[in-house]
């Protein structure tokens, strides 16, 4: 009876631990994420830099929609002098894998280059991979135009390791974003076209040209 019953509790709010990825090819396109949004599983705590007016840190580095195409973006005409990055989940790579990272970028602010980082040891401490400087010499924070695809990076010296992939750069409160889209780990993807080769005796064989 109402007798029996304790005095209730004041709510509590908590967040589930998110688990390590360990099936790949991993691969994100951000699509079936929330507009501005940090995705979940990323994190983008770490950055030094704060948003202009109110606290809003999808605009660090967050989900982002555009011409019905979502992606992450660093908006940097909204942020303050400071670090702007974000760390994907945990990968835990396999020990006989020869994995690369490859996505999409268009960097269209005026902060410089921005870098792709690597952490073995729980995001305390982070490797730089590769930089990427401006495509475009026109400044933008809502049009992408058109994407780059990075050329892939090796993993391959990380197999057997679990690891946080991390996109970094600096922002300085001045024109244009950073846009990142279809982040992927995994095998190496080839691209195989076949056709028919006249031989040097008149032979006509199949042949398959693989590029990685």
């Amino acid at each position: 009876n109402a007798d029996d019953q304790s005095e209730w509790s004041p709510a509590v709010s908590f967040a589930t631990a998110c688990e390590a990825i360990t099936s790949f090819p991993w691969m994100v396109d951000f699509e079936s994420l929330i507009n501005n949004t940090v995705p979940n599983c990323w994190d983008n705590s770490a950055s030094t830099t704060t948003t202009v007016s109110g606290n809003n840190p999808e605009r660090v580095w967050g989900v982002y929609s555009y011409d019905e195409n979502q992606m992450i973006r660093m908006y940097n005409y909204f942020v303050e002098d400071g670090t702007a990055l974000i760390n994907t989940p945990e990968l835990v790579l396999p020990a006989d894998a020869e994995y690369n990272l490859t996505f999409d970028y268009s960097h269209r602010a005026s902060c410089g280059a921005f870098t792709v980082k690597i952490s073995t040891d729980g995001g305390t401490t982070f490797t730089d991979l590769q930089s990427y400087t401006s495509t475009n010499d026109s400044y933008n924070y809502t049009d992408p135009g058109t994407f780059t695809t990075a050329e892939a990076i090796s993993l391959a010296a990380y197999a057997g390791q679990t690891v946080i992939l991390q996109f970094y750069a600096e922002a300085d409160y001045g024109s244009g974003a950073i846009f990142v889209d279809n982040v992927r780990v995994g095998d190496p993807v080839s691209n195989t076209l076949t056709m028919d080769i006249v031989g040097h005796k008149g032979g006509v064989g199949n042949y398959s040209l693989i590029a990685f």
